[in-house]
């Protein structure tokens, strides 16, 4: 069942970002061409939905969600993944990233963090993570 008393800030959200689990909550929707219809009906600007091992969503060029399946080989430990995938997609966006190389960028990052026991063991050194970041920026 929708949460109705959220739906009226949507107009003043510039980026959505959710997993199905809540975008079930808070329109009743998990497929995610459903979920950013009703998110755009609502006003929001940018929509990024979050579908755990099964990837992420996000706007095309065209407004339709493209899907971006995980780059997870193996899951050892999901803590601190989504925190990853959205602190690369942020990065990218703020960078002047469009949002299918920002969602890659996240990807990756999320990828590299339940791959490796600890929420922050598997992030990249410094320069490494500037030049995936760089590549992100570039990717169309």
């Amino acid at each position: 069942m929708p949460v109705p008393d959220l739906l009226p800030l949507l107009p003043h959200v510039g980026l959505l970002v959710l997993g199905q689990d809540e975008s079930e909550a808070l329109f009743g929707e998990t497929d995610p061409g459903r979920v950013f219809a009703a998110a755009w009906e609502a006003g929001v600007g940018e929509v990024l939905l979050k579908g755990g091992a099964d990837g992420a969503w996000f706007a095309g060029g065209d407004g339709r969600p493209r899907h971006l399946a995980s780059a997870a080989r193996v899951v050892r430990d999901p803590v601190g993944a989504g925190d990853a995938f959205l602190g690369g997609y942020l990065a990218a966006r703020l960078s002047g990233g469009s949002p299918g190389g920002a969602a890659a960028l996240g990807t990756l990052l999320a990828a590299r963090i339940v791959e490796t026991p600890g929420d922050t063991a598997g992030l990249p050194p410094r320069e490494e993570a500037r030049d995936l970041l760089r590549r992100a920026v570039a990717t169309p």
